[in-house]
């Protein structure tokens, strides 16, 4: 069986049936018929969290940390969903996560940094420019914990920035 997801094509958690009947012209062959109720689970293995407001103004760095706390490996990647520019970029990766570590991922002025590896996606919003990104994890969503502060130059303040989150409806592409 081959399922091809494509582009912006949304593939929600689902089960797929499977009903088969092989008849054969060969008298010396069996028909055989097989239905299966559950043949394919499509389940969501990754975790997916909206940073609305994230900057490309000098000093205004927004750092998430990211704790993956199940035992695999996952991979990090950024949407650039929207941006004051009006630029949109898609699968940026980020490098990887160690099972059971935490990573600090540095939303930039240019890029966007996995400080533990060093690894960077460059960003094309352009200078003092607002952008809403998602962060993908792809570890089980029920291991994997973010939280995002954002700097404020000159001043040892420091702004939550919410981290937005559906478990429910989680909209993975292939």
């Amino acid at each position: 069986m081959v399922l091809r997801v494509t582009g912006t094509t949304i593939l929600s958690t689902q089960v797929w049936p499977l009903g088969v009947a092989l008849n054969f012209t060969d008298t010396d062959l069996t028909d055989v018929t097989a239905t299966d109720a559950n043949f394919v689970t499509w389940t969501i293995n990754g975790y997916q969290g909206i940073i609305p407001y994230a900057t490309t103004y000098p000093g205004f760095t927004t750092i998430c940390l990211v704790d993956n706390t199940s035992t695999a490996v996952a991979d990090v990647l950024v949407d650039i969903l929207s941006s004051e520019s009006g630029v949109v970029q898609e699968n940026l990766a980020v490098g990887t996560i160690p099972g059971r570590t935490t990573a600090r991922i540095d939303f930039g002025e240019t890029a966007i940094t996995n400080v533990p590896t060093s690894d960077t996606a460059a960003i094309t919003v352009g200078t003092n420019t607002r952008y809403a990104a998602r962060l993908t994890v792809t570890a089980d969503q029920n291991q994997v914990y973010v939280n995002c502060i954002q700097l404020e130059p000159g001043s040892p303040n420091k702004r939550m920035v919410p981290v937005l989150t559906d478990e429910g409806a989680v909209n993975w592409r292939q």
